[in-house]
């Protein structure tokens, strides 16, 4: 679409992403969004949005192993 600001759906995959590789044991260190044409590009790594993504996923596991407590 040539938009390279993340939506909601490519937070999401990248959560999702980096869930399948801890399971696979590959550290998923980055996701780009390139828009077609212009060879712009959206780094996740770059916007510090990769260590947030993983400091959720690690929130949300706490909070689950509390629950189940």
């Amino acid at each position: 679409s040539g938009v390279i600001e993340p939506s909601a759906d490519d937070y999401e995959t990248t959560a999702r992403l980096i869930e399948a590789g801890e399971i696979l044991g590959i550290k998923v260190v980055d996701h780009l969004i390139v828009a077609s044409g212009t060879g712009e590009y959206y780094s996740f790594a770059s916007e510090g949005d990769m260590e947030r993504i993983q400091e959720e996923l690690d929130r949300e596991r706490f909070r689950v192993r509390e629950q189940e407590r």
